[in-house]
């Protein structure tokens, strides 16, 4: 069953949950936060499709569908950490502290001694 039709005024609500306006509200929730639209929607009784339009109307991006955990973000938060920390650490360790999957910590590590990457979801790039 859907939430009930939201129909409040978007800026009265972020002046009551003690924001600056919308775009503020918004901005905490998604990006600060990192909320889901559908947790977004829970938290202001309405449904995801409603937060989604009003995200895209404050010009605030959507990230990709598969999340935090997505394999490209996760790669990308390996390439981002210290290099010796991932390539000289404890494989299961480093898979552990760093909230990867070790599959992918093995293909991480193989692409920067052998620069052989073997998923086709997400290509690192070489800069």
């Amino acid at each position: 069953m859907s939430p009930p039709r939201f129909d409040k005024n978007w800026h009265y609500l972020a002046k009551s949950l003690g924001f600056n306006n919308k775009h503020d509200m918004l901005e905490d929730f998604y990006i600060i936060q990192g909320l889901s639209l559908q947790q977004i929607a829970e938290r202001l009784n309405c449904s995801p499709h409603c937060v989604g339009r009003n995200l895209a109307k404050e010009g605030i991006d959507r990230r990709s569908k598969g999340g935090r955990n997505n394999p490209s973000n996760q790669t990308h938060k390996l390439f981002l950490m210290d290099q010796r920390v991932i390539l000289l650490g404890g494989f299961v360790l480093v898979a552990k502290h760093t909230f990867v999957s070790t599959s992918l910590l093995y293909r991480y590590r193989r692409f920067m001694k052998e620069g052989v990457w073997t998923s086709a979801s997400s290509v690192p790039s070489q800069d």
